[in-house]
């Protein structure tokens, strides 16, 4: 776990650049360890989406282009409304009291971040876990197949392009507006709570552009 995290360190700091080839006897000799935990470490960067390998068996920090971004973007938040939906239809009240109550342990790590950034990549994890526990409780087997298709390449970009700090003082509203729509049982309110977070995150501008 340690030499994952450092190397982890080394990419999201951009220390070693999106596009970097990555060479395991190389990392293992600047790091002085074998190359076995570097292998072990450099497969579950991989299965996390922060780095990739080609035909070739060459590996690389994963970069993403704007459009790259801007297609999973529109496709993840195609999939969080369905989900959102269909949790208003599934879920009972005690799935829907843990979701309310991780978004607010979300928001007092989030409050942290504003006095000390080493609660930052805490926040993220919980934020996007929240997010993926919203659409694991669908119950919609396809959906969640197609989610946890995308979900390393959502944690990559989350962690590299967080729009943190993008209307701040509206964060907590609009994340605790998905529980209380979800708690409607109304599927349109729930889908609404939802476009108003991404609104939030990212800018209205963008996010009507994708989903008018």
């Amino acid at each position: 776990e340690t030499i994952y995290a450092t190397i982890l360190d080394l990419i999201v700091s951009f220390r070693i650049p999106p596009g970097t080839k990555l060479v395991t006897l190389r990392l293992a000799e600047e790091m002085r360890v074998s190359m076995t935990p570097v292998r072990d470490a450099l497969k579950m960067l991989e299965e996390n989406g922060f780095i990739s390998t080609n035909a070739g068996r060459k590996t690389f920090v994963a970069e993403y282009s704007e459009e790259s971004c801007s297609q999973l973007r529109a496709l993840r938040i195609s999939l969080e409304c369905l989900a959102a939906e269909q949790v208003c239809e599934t879920a009972g009240d005690e799935l829907i009291n843990e979701l309310k109550n991780d978004v607010e342990d979300n928001i007092r790590l989030w409050e942290k971040c504003k006095d000390n950034f080493d609660y930052y990549h805490m926040q993220i994890t919980a934020d996007l876990n929240f997010h993926r526990k919203l659409v694991h409780s669908s119950q919609n087997r396809f959906l969640i197949e197609q989610y946890d298709r995308i979900w390393p390449s959502i944690t990559f970009v989350r962690q590299f392009f967080s729009p943190f700090g993008f209307c701040q003082a509206e964060y907590p509203q609009a994340h605790r507006a998905i529980p209380m729509a979800l708690a409607t049982r109304d599927p349109k309110f729930a889908r609404a709570a939802m476009m108003m977070h991404f609104k939030n995150i990212y800018s209205a501008e963008l996010i009507e552009q994708q989903h008018p």
